[in-house]
């Protein structure tokens, strides 16, 4: 019969094949002579033993091997035995080449994809991701890819808190949009330790972070020569979070529910208020008599932006009094996180005024939290890792951010 599965010491009895899949019977071709447990050569033959294996698609279609093996009686010990199966995965039902095509599959496919392709459970596929990457990359997140020549360290540095399964850090050239590495953790243990590996300190000269207190204590102390800088997108997120619980806290309020926005008028709310046209700036000004609370929040927000956008000290300065001065009373229980984030945060934020960040660094950083996002769940965070560093194109610089710098 035709060796359609090209499998050493696997002998092909009977091959069925449907509109969808192939069902292969096969003998392993036993070669024992001594008992495994005694060495023993005095055998005899105990019956068979079968199992269901799981096999690469032969020509588009699922493939299963129904495996018969030989079971051995040791007439010295009296143990039975057979021998193992070979070209298997580990102890999972499926052959090693099918799990190494699966490992390899996970960038371009989602896990339901795969397990309909390859007639595999998805839990079981999820595991096998995981399992696979875990092997071939031991200890990767700490280093570079090992496919990076002639690395350069960035001048401007960017350490980010993202979730990809679990709290990680994502280290980035923020010059260049390139990804430099994804950290399991963000307690700065890791992030340490990636910086004494593979950084040279005294070349970088910003460092961009997210506002975590950690990760400030530790760029002052690995790198004394160089500008903190906080993540503006950061603060420019708390606001429109802020300014939106006032929405809904207004849209509840039964003395205002006549007065709601209309779900085209909530829009404006995250529109910059030079980007309205004039029937939109109308609105924005009839909320003044209106609903004097939603105005109020939406012009802390406009101050918070102009405080970002300035372009030197004393404007900074300026949109900073203008900041403070609009956080009226009805809208203070509101926006304390932010004035607390402006207050603790006060020299990085002026740092970042004065040495902007590459614009496009913001949609890298938001551009790997989709595609993150967008994975399917249950991946350990090696097998995220790998989606989002391996097969891309590296260079000198790290990992090409291209295909992150998508519109947001």
């Amino acid at each position: 019969m035709k060796d359609i599965l090209h499998l050493d010491s696997i002998e092909i009895k009977k091959v069925v094949e449907d509109t969808n899949s192939f069902l292969i019977e096969a003998e392993l071709i036993d070669d024992i002579e001594n008992c495994e447990f005694c060495q023993s050569t005095d055998l005899t033959n105990f019956g068979w033993t079968k199992e269901t294996i799981a096999d690469l698609p032969i020509n588009g279609k699922k493939t299963t091997i129904k495996l018969s093996r030989r079971r051995h009686r040791c007439k010295t010990c009296d143990k039975t035995f057979s021998m193992a199966t070979p070209h298997k995965y580990e102890t999972r039902q499926l052959t090693a080449r099918l799990a190494e095509n699966i490992g390899e599959a996970v960038g371009s496919e989602t896990l339901a994809q795969i397990s309909e392709r390859v007639g595999v459970a998805r839990n079981t596929v999820r595991d096998v991701v995981s399992e696979w990457y875990e092997r071939k990359n031991e200890n990767l997140a700490l280093g570079l890819p090992g496919d990076l020549k002639s690395f350069r360290t960035p001048k401007s540095l960017g350490i980010e808190a993202i979730t990809a399964v679990k709290p990680s850090t994502l280290v980035s050239n923020v010059g260049n949009q390139s990804i430099l590495n994804l950290l399991p953790c963000n307690d700065g243990n890791e992030l340490e330790q990636y910086i004494d590996n593979n950084l040279n300190v005294d070349e970088v000269e910003f460092v961009v972070i997210s506002p975590d207190t950690d990760y400030k204590t530790l760029a002052a102390r690995k790198f004394p020569n160089a500008k903190i800088l906080i993540n503006q997108k950061y603060a420019q997120d708390l606001a429109d979070c802020l300014l939106e619980r006032v929405r809904l806290a207004t849209k509840q309020d039964k003395k205002y529910k006549h007065l709601i926005p209309s779900k085209n008028e909530d829009s404006i709310l995250h529109k910059r208020i030079k980007d309205l046209d004039e029937s939109e700036l109308s609105m924005v000004e009839a909320w003044e008599l209106k609903l004097p609370i939603l105005h109020a929040a939406y012009m802390v927000k406009e101050r918070l932006y102009d405080l970002l956008d300035a372009k030197n000290k004393a404007e900074a300065d300026e949109a900073h009094n203008k900041l403070l001065c609009s956080v009226s009373l009805n809208v203070a229980s509101y926006f304390l996180p932010l004035l607390d984030l402006v207050k603790e945060w006060h020299q990085e934020i002026y740092a970042s005024i004065e040495h902007k960040q590459h614009p496009k660094y913001i949609k890298l950083v938001n551009g790997v939290t989709s595609e993150i996002e967008a994975m399917d769940r249950g991946h350990s965070f090696i097998a995220v890792w790998a989606v989002l560093l391996l097969g891309r194109e590296k260079s000198t610089y790290g990992i090409n951010g291209k295909s992150f710098l998508k519109d947001q």
